[in-house]
């Protein structure tokens, strides 16, 4: 299974965003290709905002800045929709993990 790290200032990840993470196939991804302290600085950020599911998705050397984690593509292309409101969220797009 792919890493994912949720990043919260001083905290562990929150035990259900791990096993959301296990059971989800699907994600939104809001940034690729980008380097890990930027990604932890997005996500900061994100979840500043309110946007508790942000997280760091890092596969091999590939860094990412996922949000949630869903069982279907369609789920994921649900909630992006309703995510299209924020800016942060204008070039997002579902990800197969």
């Amino acid at each position: 299974l792919d890493q994912i790290r949720m990043q919260t200032p001083g905290s562990a990840p929150a035990p259900e965003a791990k096993k959301q993470a296990e059971a989800g196939r699907y994600t939104i991804v809001l940034a690729s290709a980008i380097t890990q302290a930027n990604a932890e600085q997005f996500v900061a950020q994100l979840q500043s905002e309110g946007y508790r599911e942000a997280a760091v998705y890092k596969r091999g050397r590939m860094v990412r800045v996922v949000y949630g984690a869903y069982t279907s593509e369609q789920e994921a292309q649900a909630q992006l929709r309703k995510l299209r409101q924020s800016e942060a969220f204008a070039d997002a797009w579902v990800m197969d993990k």
